[in-house]
């Protein structure tokens, strides 16, 4: 009993003691235990929350993964309750009454002009790209990517070109270093998934290939700044001054808006950081959306799915499919044409208007500066003797036709088509303007007098980019006749002869077809 009674005394001593000790840091002891019972009390809600959730999933998908799937529903539906910012505007809805764009193509020049990515290519989980065997054409779909922008070098994008003269054209495309874009599967850097990358797109797409080798698997969503829940078409434009080969690259754009036109709405980010450009209002014209450039996102932008559009050369209506794929140029698909072109007519409001007399139409080349690279506002293939030219045409076809002379240099976007559009016999030398008179596709079958007459300088001959427009035109007539040697002030002498001849030539061809 001495020494039960010893004991118990020994032990009031020592809490005695040990509380005594621990006064000044009892309070902090207190805030442990409470916050250890408060995770315990969480970690069981947790299960009896959410485990109904789990049935039905597969054995590989793991209480981590729906907690992700929890956390990306709370952010989704925060962002709905917030007023979307300018950065993403919401898309007027794309209709459509045809499934040809959604379903692949049975014949090869519907899946030359359409829907011909018939070739999948699974990347790792959360990537899988498409590719078209005709036209060699390739997407990528991510799911949940993040963008770093930190790892994206790229100028910042849609600066007046004054405040930009002599930037060098490589800081306008964008440098990626590994972790540019990061998704939730390792698998998606593994060592297998980069090599698999370079053997598939070493050949067809180097721009694809750089992007997929600076993907990084682990990203966690509660890393990211912002979430884009509405699907954003990722777009780097090569030549962006260049009306062809924006043409080329909006068609691109267009086939994604039709081929995923199930969505509500989208989104196109540019993944570029050139000036602003004569062709910019295409985009929002098209699309019923202004783009923004990567620049101006958050660092850490996460998507819930972005698309990677095919590149331009590519496009069925680049000269290096059209010179593979000519049956399909001359007998193309009119309908997937149609739709594109109607697309950029109705964004501008651009109608057929009533007329007296015929047009035709003479495009002349002014000076004007197109992007920081040029040293000079002189433009080249201009007409030396266009005065003389316009005369010639009053003088011969006055009577019949109401001639008008116009420099597209001084025109917007929307009256530059509508002058193409609305005109009859359309006359030019080569160049970008010429692209569009693929809006001819769309002429009425009563219109009685159509055509393009192509003047080609001594150094462009062989160039067949519109006289293949001419007859994805439905056929349009096409003539072509020789410009003369260049001047000192990059002009060129046209024969008023040949000029009347060709015109007359395209007249007689009215009513024929190849």
């Amino acid at each position: 009993m001495a020494v039960l009674n010893s004991g118990a005394r020994d032990l009031r001593v020592f809490f005695r003691f040990f509380f005594r000790k621990i006064r000044k840091v009892r309070p902090l002891l207190f805030f442990f235990f409470l916050c250890l019972g408060w995770f315990f009390f969480n970690r069981s809600a947790f299960h009896s929350v959410h485990s109904a959730r789990l049935k039905g999933r597969p054995e590989s998908f793991t209480e981590e993964d729906l907690l992700v799937e929890i956390v990306g529903e709370e952010r989704q539906t925060k962002r709905e309750n917030v007023k979307e910012n300018e950065l993403y505007e919401l898309l007027p809805e794309q209709k459509s009454n045809r499934t040809a764009w959604i379903k692949i193509g049975s014949t090869e020049c519907e899946r030359y002009y359409g829907n011909g990515f018939s070739e999948e290519i699974n990347v790792c989980p959360e990537v899988s790209c498409r590719r078209n065997p005709v036209t060699s054409g390739i997407y990528c779909s991510f799911e949940n990517v993040r963008v770093n922008t930190e790892r994206i070098k790229v100028s910042k994008g849609g600066e007046p070109i004054s405040a930009v003269v002599n930037r060098p054209e490589p800081d306008e495309f964008p440098v990626y270093s590994k972790g540019a874009f990061q998704l939730l599967s390792e698998e998606c850097s593994s060592p297998e998934s980069t090599q698999m990358v370079k053997a598939h797109f070493e050949k067809f797409n180097l721009q694809l290939k750089h992007i997929l080798t600076n993907m990084k698997g682990g990203n966690n969503l509660k890393s990211c700044q912002q979430l884009v829940n509405r699907p954003t078409i990722f777009v780097t434009r090569d030549a962006y001054a260049n009306l062809y080969h924006t043409y080329c690259e909006l068609y691109q754009v267009f086939l994604i808006f039709q081929i995923h036109r199930s969505f509500e709405g989208m989104d196109i980010l540019f993944f570029d950081g050139h000036s602003e450009g004569a062709m910019d209002s295409l985009w929002p014209s098209m699309f019923g959306i202004t783009p923004s450039y990567v620049s101006s996102i958050p660092k850490g932008t996460c998507f819930k799915k972005a698309i990677f559009a095919p590149v331009a050369w590519s496009s069925p209506l680049d000269i290096s499919p059209m010179r593979k794929q000519e049956i399909c140029v001359r007998k193309p698909q009119i309908e997937p044409l149609k739709d594109f072109v109607r697309a950029m007519k109705s964004g501008y409001g651009i109608e057929v208007r009533e007329k007296a007399k015929p047009i035709i139409l003479l495009i002349c080349r002014g000076d004007y500066n197109p992007h920081p690279r040029v040293k000079s506002s002189k433009t080249k293939r201009k007409f030396a003797n266009e005065e003389r030219m316009f005369r010639a045409l009053q003088d011969s076809f006055g009577a019949r036709f109401e001639v008008k002379r116009v420099g597209f240099e001084r025109l917007s976007m929307a009256a530059q088509i509508d002058e193409v559009v609305n005109a009859n016999l359309v006359i030019g030398m080569h160049g970008a303007a010429l692209s569009h008179i693929l809006h001819k596709v769309d002429d009425s079958e009563n219109e009685s007098m159509r055509g393009l007459l192509e003047i080609v300088p001594p150094s462009y001959g062989g160039r067949i980019h519109f006289r293949c427009f001419s007859q994805m035109a439905n056929n349009l007539p096409y003539r072509s006749i020789p410009a003369g040697r260049e001047d000192r002030n990059y002009a060129h002498i046209v024969s008023t002869d040949a000029l009347v001849k060709g015109v007359e030539h395209l007249i007689s061809m009215q009513g024929q077809t190849d």
